[in-house]
């Protein structure tokens, strides 16, 4: 049955659309998200860039270690099933990385700009990059709608309980005590990846909080000035270690923790030394 719906979907397959949902489906991947929080974070607000990188986070974590549990295979391979863009299909099939992604990121923008806007643009973008991942054939239907309510539970549950929590940065250092034991199930490069950024986001946030203090205020030549280099470190970080070091789980965990400590904290005590912040 979800073997057909994906083939059925396909027979639609064109140049035209490939190229839209391959651009659509970019949305649910980590330079979207990066993008997206940093500038938050850096020069709009950093308590809201702090909650959304909260629920992300989060959701990341929760969505391998259900991958990693369930195990359940994608549909690259099956009879009739085009599957394209399959670099970015890692890990196992259920629920929907892209699609998770894609919730937990606009539901968490949502929510921490209280915006109608953002309110209704995403279940858009979430039905948008589910549809992507059945076109691409990377995804079953189930793993698709699985990662939708995941995407969109998680942050507004997490929501509720940081509106009601003054020391923000014990709650998020709990939350990490209570996402540990899913390393008991968490086995896979992915879930490396994802305890790395939620650990990074952690300690970087709490350094920030403690010792930091910076703030986003600025004019739009300093606040852009921030941004570029901020992103130009991180992408040194990222492509340097990647193509540098041995590719083993340590090394990469080792590097999405320092990409995510960078971003909430030390590049916001760098941004102050260089007086780029104020």
């Amino acid at each position: 049955m979800e073997l057909e719906l994906i083939r059925f979907i396909q027979q639609f397959r064109s140049p035209v659309l490939d190229a839209i949902f391959t651009a659509v489906t970019m949305v649910g991947e980590p330079y979207f998200a990066a993008a997206v929080l940093t500038w938050i974070y850096w020069n709009v607000d950093k308590g809201r860039g702090r909650f959304i990188a909260y629920g992300v986070f989060t959701s990341l974590v929760i969505n391998n270690a259900v991958k990693d549990f369930f195990k359940l295979p994608r549909p690259i391979g099956q009879e009739g099933i085009v599957s394209q863009r399959v670099e970015t299909a890692t890990g196992h099939s259920f629920p929907s990385g892209h699609t998770q992604n894609t919730a937990a990121v606009f539901t968490s923008l949502a929510l921490a700009f209280s915006s109608r806007i953002l309110a209704v643009l995403t279940p858009f973008a979430i039905l948008l990059v589910g549809l992507s991942r059945l076109y691409l054939g990377v995804h079953y239907p189930k793993d698709v709608l699985a990662g939708a309510l995941l995407g969109v539970c998680i942050p507004l549950a997490l929501h509720r309980i940081y509106l009601k929590t003054r020391d923000k940065q014990l709650l998020i250092l709990l939350t990490f005590a209570l996402l540990l034991p899913t390393v008991l199930v968490g086995d896979s490069r992915d879930y490396i990846k994802g305890m790395a950024l939620f650990c990074g986001f952690a300690f970087g946030s709490l350094l920030e909080d403690r010792l930091v203090s910076f703030s986003t205020e600025g004019r739009p030549v300093i606040k852009w000035a921030r941004y570029l280099l901020g992103l130009a470190i991180l992408g040194a970080v990222e492509f340097g270690m990647k193509f540098l070091l041995p590719d083993v789980a340590a090394v990469v965990g080792l590097r999405y923790f320092l990409l995510s400590f960078l971003g909430m904290g030390a590049l916001p005590w760098l941004f102050q030394a260089l007086h780029l912040s104020y």
